[in-house]
């Protein structure tokens, strides 16, 4: 905070910079001593430090606030912010470098500052498939912008000279590469990841945050899982809300094997019910094998259901036993309500919830499922 003014932005440490290259040409100046010039490359490094870890505990502060659907983009953006500004702090210290006549000393900070560049372009890349629903092309481009710091592996092999002088260099070297290092592998640690053998298979695609809720006794499974037991307040549930589709909700992921029966899910949703959890994340699996973190994460793809009441306007679809879906009124507007007859299975519920889901699907903003009939009557 010192060398950043307490300010939160890249900017802040910019005085900093310009005050080390002009004290460590003072000092070089001063001193014969050998590893003098790498010591002063490494303080150089210290606006690039003090950026990359306000950027990145700025980020993580938000990531348990996340909205449950869209966490994965929202954490590729974060990743990009903690990488604000770092490549710049690292081209300036290495142009530093080169003002002061340490033409090898500037060599790390430089591709340092070129692996931020293609790791941020990669995060950038990713979220921009990941709108588009091109699952495979988001975790490729997060897994080669995640090889970006390799780019300095060949300097550790320049290390010449004593102890001393070889450690600092390896120092520098480690330092500045570790400062291209995507936090998105910390932030995706957070994503859920398929736990049971039997779930829901489908595609890739994106997974829903929340906690983990598994039966037969799914009120010990809440209790474990930290939802409290409201007294249930049956206008939450029934009276609709003209903002349904962007309404805040406590939500849930459930962990339901995929030959279950809606129908045996009645306990499940008077659970929720008294919970005032009102959106429901069916969790499933893949088996892609996408490469890097991302493509791990989009391995546990879910689909969500808005449990509480919709507007009358919104299209309703009846999901019946064999699969067809049939619908009152054709979906609008990106949002629409299923009812699944009981001996509609999970996994059945789970593909169909994908499809209307999909990035440009019939209910792509919000899709619901109407439980209504297992609560109690509305006043």
């Amino acid at each position: 905070m010192a060398l950043g003014g307490g300010r939160g932005d890249a900017a802040s440490f910019l005085p900093a910079l310009g005050a080390l290259v002009l004290l460590g040409g003072w000092l070089t100046q001063q001193t014969r001593q050998a590893g003098a010039d790498a010591a002063l490359a490494l303080l150089l490094l210290v606006p690039a430090v003090g950026t990359r870890l306000w950027g990145q505990l700025n980020a993580e502060i938000h990531v348990p606030r996340l909205r449950p659907e869209p966490a994965l983009a929202m954490m590729l953006g974060f990743a990009g912010q903690a990488l604000s500004g770092v490549a710049g702090h690292l081209a300036g210290a290495g142009v530093g470098q080169l003002v002061l006549g340490h033409r090898w000393l500037a060599a790390p900070a430089l591709l340092a500052a070129a692996a931020v560049v293609i790791n941020t372009a990669g995060l950038h890349v990713a979220q921009g498939a990941l709108a588009s629903g091109d699952w495979s092309w988001a975790a490729t481009a997060t897994a080669v912008a995640g090889w970006a710091p390799l780019l300095l592996a060949p300097l550790l092999l320049a290390a010449r000279g004593p102890l001393r002088t070889g450690g600092l260099w390896i120092a520098l070297v480690l330092c500045a590469g570790s400062l291209a290092i995507s936090p998105l592998r910390r932030f995706v640690s957070l994503l859920p990841h398929p736990t049971d053998a039997a779930l829901p298979v489908g595609p890739p695609g994106r997974p829903v945050l929340g906690a983990v809720v598994r039966g037969p006794d799914w009120g010990a499974s809440m209790d474990a899982a930290g939802l409290r037991r409201f007294r249930a307040q049956p206008g939450r549930w029934c009276e609709p809300v003209a903002a349904w589709d962007s309404q805040l909700r406590l939500w849930v992921r459930a962990a339901l094997p995929p030959d279950e029966v809606v129908g045996a899910l009645r306990p499940l949703f008077r659970e929720l019910y008294d919970r005032e959890v009102s959106l429901l994340a069916l969790q499933g699996a893949a088996e892609a094998g996408l490469p890097g973190p991302v493509g791990a994460v989009l391995d546990a793809p879910s689909v969500t259901f808005a449990l509480d009441a919709a507007p009358e306007e919104i299209s309703r679809g009846l999901l019946q036993r064999g699969g067809a879906l049939v619908w009152h009124t054709a979906p609008q507007g990106g949002q629409c309500v299923l009812r699944a007859e009981d001996g509609v299975a999970v996994q059945a519920l789970y593909d169909a919830g994908r499809a209307l889901q999909a990035p440009g699907g019939a209910c792509a903003r919000r899709l619901g499922l109407d439980v209504r009939s297992v609560l109690p009557a509305c006043p």
